[in-house]
């Protein structure tokens, strides 16, 4: 009776030490707007990079380098499903070991239309690195069109003038960080 008892006890633990490995590395699928949102999103910095042949599948699950995503509790508890969330986005061209670290840029025709990010409730950074090269057509923005959520907006390093409108600066309370480091910042 005892050792029936032991190997019961041993293999319950089994049983939930293995769910628990298997819930820690288990990667819920991407929502499916922010998917094609998404694609959107990096047609408009790098059109000339093919993004839907190279990565066709989930871009959570199997992210380039340049994407965070996590998954929300909060979505779980409404929907009762797991879905991954895009929180950071990181565009640029920089190489670190010989691999690339951030989304790929294109350097004189990348675009930065706001209003591509509106799908990303639960998008908190943004980065900008080496995107934006071409001085003579400067970048445009209002910050009002970006997510609630989105807290930092940063720009290293792009030849092109950033332009941000004040009045969507003194609209957009939550944000907490708008840094423009190496590139020409001007007010709308």
């Amino acid at each position: 009776m005892g050792s029936t008892t032991q190997a019961l006890i041993m293999l319950a633990f089994s049983y939930i030490f293995l769910t628990f490995i298997l819930l820690w590395n288990y990667k819920p699928p991407i929502h499916p707007t922010e998917q094609k949102a998404l694609y959107n999103v990096l047609n408009s910095i790098n059109p000339d990079f093919p993004w839907t042949t190279r990565f066709p599948g989930d871009l959570c699950r199997f992210p380039p380098p340049g994407i965070v995503c996590r998954y929300s509790y909060f979505h779980f508890l409404q929907y009762r499903k797991f879905k991954s969330h895009i929180e950071q986005l990181h565009f640029g061209n920089y190489v670190f070991d010989e691999r690339p670290t951030l989304l790929p840029c294109s350097s004189h025709n990348a675009t930065l239309n706001p209003l591509l990010f509106t799908p990303f409730n639960y998008l908190r950074l943004l980065t900008f690195r080496e995107c934006f090269n071409n001085p003579e057509n400067p970048i445009n923005l209002s910050l009002s069109p970006f997510p609630p959520s989105l807290e930092h907006l940063i720009f290293f390093d792009n030849p092109s003038p950033i332009r941000v409108s004040i009045s969507s600066v003194s609209e957009r309370g939550l944000m907490k960080k708008l840094m423009v480091i190496g590139t020409a910042f001007g007010k709308k």
